[in-house]
């Protein structure tokens, strides 16, 4: 056994071992649960942006709304959905989905059934991802990150637990407006205005998320109100015109109150006691930074390029902290911590430890609140019921995986769970943020504690397992 031991010590002393060995197991990973998991939001998302092209061929382009209310997926999903986002998103799937058009008007192929078809409207996924890490470099290298140590932030970016869970078993398409996010703060950083604007109004067209930061980020560098107003004007319009035209296609409103009324109280759920109601904690953080930025005068671009990280770190962290979210959103938070655990690189191993913890505690508390997210429809149009056969009828023991932890009594300790995530969060938060210190310290520059990112990336290990074992066991 002692030589063992000394061997593997000896093998992953060399540098380049450790690489074969850490990226290799990341894509392994990755492989496995792009191939074999699957969230029907995606699928959704794709059969609704199928039909955009049918009312264009057909020349109706204002019944879009109205010919996806009440779609019904496939017998797995026997229920009746309706489109609850902007069009925007629905193009990008369009234009990326052709091909699976063609299959199913021409071929007349079920892209629900069709294990190549699910593949491709989930690949969408990865291009996304590999567009963020091309912008991710182009941010490090701008903010002047060590260049050795810019493999490292992509490898913490998509080995985090986070991303593995909402991007490739969730099947999450936020990536696709995180693209844009990045690319905004990538010319925030560069302080060119016109495509910071250019590139949030995308993503807020994508997805409301990047308005909370894209607002304090005005007004950190802009303080004559005058110019604030014309930034955020500039940064809305394009929502506001699309807004414009959608309220004229038939079953619009019907399709977005709902989900617009739950975002809301999302929003507004978790709040402190005054006297005439409870206030909003993520509002009360979210205009509290706000102000911070307003106040803040930025003295030069390095500390800029600080606070242009810090501020959507502290965002989502507070949004994740105080507001009911959905398990797969959490991937917004990914690109921001990844690159403050190598921007505050003296800071590396505490940083790493509390991400760790807290990446832990926040993967297994929406596993009771949200159980449908962790069942077999995950599974059951992915590569295992090709394999081995399906279990769709077949009598479940477990049906979701909260069924199986409940028989530890898991779902007792959430509220340690969230504590502990709270305060990892919010400890990063403090020590991550950016001081007018000019002291560098630079501890062990050349040591990048691979050890700890490799554990980090394997936190996400189980879920996939007992997700597995609970489709295929049977009472």
């Amino acid at each position: 056994m002692n030589n063992i031991i000394n061997n593997m010590q000896k093998y992953f002393a060399n540098p380049k071992n450790r690489l074969i060995l850490i990226w290799s197991s990341l894509a392994l990973i990755a492989i496995v649960l792009f191939f074999c998991f699957a969230y029907s939001d995606i699928l959704i998302t794709t059969k609704d942006s199928l039909n955009l092209w049918q009312i264009l061929f057909n020349g109706h382009p204002l019944d879009f709304y109205s010919i996806n209310y009440g779609l019904v997926v496939d017998k797995f999903l026997p229920v009746a959905t309706k489109v609850c986002y902007e069009i925007p998103i629905f193009i990008v799937f369009a234009i990326w989905n052709f091909p699976l058009w063609i299959a199913q008007s021409i071929f007349h192929v079920s892209i629900t059934t069709s294990f190549l078809c699910m593949i491709w409207l989930k690949s969408i996924l990865v291009v996304f991802l590999a567009l963020c890490v091309w912008v991710i470099k182009k941010i490090c290298t701008e903010i002047k990150i060590d260049n050795k140590h810019i493999s490292w932030v992509i490898f913490a970016f998509i080995s985090s637990p986070l991303l593995l869970i909402s991007l490739f078993i969730m099947s999450q398409y936020d990536i696709i407006a995180i693209f844009f996010m990045l690319l905004g703060i990538w010319m925030y950083i560069r302080g060119n205005t016109k495509w910071f604007i250019i590139w949030f109004s995308i993503a807020i067209l994508l997805k409301l998320f990047a308005l909370f930061i894209f607002i304090p980020l005005i007004l950190l560098s802009n303080k004559k109100m005058l110019n604030i107003a014309k930034c955020a004007l500039l940064g809305l319009a394009p929502l506001a015109i699309i807004k414009l035209i959608s309220s004229h296609m038939p079953m619009y409103k019907e399709s977005m109150s709902g989900f617009s009324d739950e975002m809301l109280s999302k929003l507004f759920a978790q709040g402190i006691n005054v006297n005439l109601g409870s206030a909003s904690l993520f509002c009360i953080a979210l205009i509290a930074i706000c102000i911070f930025c307003y106040m803040k005068t930025v003295k030069n671009k390095e500390e800029l390029s600080k606070f242009s990280i810090y501020i959507p770190l502290f965002v989502f962290s507070c949004f994740f902290m105080f507001v009911n979210f959905h398990p797969y959103w959490i991937i917004l938070v990914t690109p921001f911590i990844a690159i403050t655990l190598f921007q505050n690189f003296d800071k590396l191993r505490i940083n790493i430890l509390l991400d760790m913890i807290s990446s832990t505690a926040i993967i297994i508390t929406p596993i009771f609140a949200y159980y449908w997210c962790y069942g077999p429809l995950l599974i059951e149009r992915m590569l295992l019921p090709k394999l081995f056969g399906s279990t769709y009828g077949v009598d479940l023991k477990y049906h979701f995986m909260s069924e199986f932890l409940s028989k530890f009594e898991i779902q007792k300790y959430v509220p340690f769970l969230l504590a502990t995530y709270v305060t990892c969060i919010t400890a990063m938060l403090i020590i991550n943020f950016p001081n007018d210190s000019k002291k560098k310290e630079r501890v062990n520059s050349d040591k990048i504690e691979w050890g700890l990112l490799f554990v980090r990336m394997l936190i996400i290990v189980p879920i996939p397992i007992l997700m597995i074992f609970c489709y295929f066991h049977a009472k």
